[in-house]
Formats: C-alpha cells, sequence, structure tokens
C-alpha cells in the first residue's frame, strides 16, 4: 500500500489541527453544541494489482466507520493550488440536530424536510471547508470553494483519484458521529 505525500508546507500533525480547529469552530459557534475530536486516519491507495480489476468487476468498498440506513453527505470541492474536494458525513439524525442548532429551528419543523436540510448542511460544508481552506492559504495554497453538493443514499462509497491525499476526521456531537473525509493533490 502506498500514500500520497502531504504537501511540503503541511505536515499530518499540521492538517489534523487545522482540520479540528475549523470544525469546532464552526460547531461550537454557529450551532452551538460540543464536539469531541475522536481520531483521524490516512486512506491507503488501493496496490495497483486490486485497482486492476476486470471491468465488469466492480471496485472493492471501503467500510465506512458510520453505521446507519441513510446518510446525508456534503460536499465541497476547492481548487488552486491544491485541488481536492471534502465530504461531510451525517447520519439523518445528526443532520436534523445541525440543522436545528444551525438554523435555531424546532425539529419538527425539520424532520423529514430533506430542501431545509440539504440547504442547511451545504452552507455547513461550505463555512467549515471554507474556514479550513483560509487556513490552508496561509501556508501558500491559494484555493477557491466550488458550490456545496447533497448526497442522500445508504449504500455507497466514495472513491479517490491515484495520487491524492486522503485522510479522514472522525467527531462525535450530538452522541453521533460526523466524518469529514478530506481529499487533495498540489497541482503541477
Amino acid at each position: 500500500m502506498k500514500t500520497t505525500a502531504l504537501p511540503e508546507k503541511i505536515s499530518g500533525e499540521r492538517l489534523e489541527a487545522l482540520v479540528t480547529e475549523a470544525v469546532d469552530r464552526f460547531f461550537t459557534t454557529m450551532v452551538g453544541t460540543d464536539v469531541l475530536f475522536m481520531n483521524s486516519d490516512v486512506v491507503e491507495e488501493k496496490a495497483a494489482a486490486q485497482r486492476d480489476l476486470e471491468a465488469d468487476e466492480p471496485p472493492p468498498a471501503e467500510e465506512l466507520p458510520i453505521k446507519t440506513k441513510g446518510l446525508v453527505v456534503a460536499a465541497v470541492g476547492f481548487c488552486g493550488e491544491l485541488d481536492g474536494v471534502a465530504y461531510l458525513y451525517f447520519t439523518e439524525t445528526l443532520a436534523e440536530n445541525v440543522t436545528c442548532g444551525f438554523l435555531g429551528m424546532e425539529m419538527e419543523d425539520v424532520r423529514g424536510n430533506h430542501e431545509v436540510v440539504n440547504d442547511a448542511l451545504g452552507e455547513v460544508a461550505n463555512m467549515t471547508i471554507g474556514t479550513i481552506k483560509n487556513t490552508l492559504s496561509q501556508f501558500g495554497y491559494e484555493c477557491r470553494l466550488t458550490v456545496p453538493s447533497i448526497v442522500r443514499g445508504s449504500n455507497f462509497t466514495i472513491q479517490s483519484a491515484s495520487g491524492v491525499h486522503r485522510q479522514r476526521f472522525q467527531f462525535k456531537l450530538y452522541q453521533e458521529v460526523l466524518l469529514l473525509d478530506m481529499m487533495f493533490k498540489k497541482t503541477a
């Protein structure tokens, strides 16, 4: 297995610190809840032999550390001196709780209202990843954000292209796990 190197100005510890600080700052200030950092891990690239599967054979699935029937995933890309994307994985319950805290709404007004939850989580992702992007720019990596997008489902995987650094960060809030999955590479 091979990991891709982080850009030279960002150590693994520094990346972990800036991500955890951004997540903590956003959720404490904007959602009004405490966040507990649990862990982070670098997702290894699959060996070349595993990537070269037969055309009709699906790629091997990576298990997520979140076990649930339904997920709401907010994604924001960034491009510039670093190109990448970050995904925030929420259970349905966590998505609704975060929406209530962020918008100051009652659960009965949020539960089952996908439009409100999607809009809120798009903004949550935009602000959280925006804070990370702003910190990366302090290290000389200027980037711009893409428009956030939302994916809902229960049985899907997100695979990274070869040559990217991919790191997952797990947090606990509202007694649930929030997963931030970030992948990026330095542009030429």
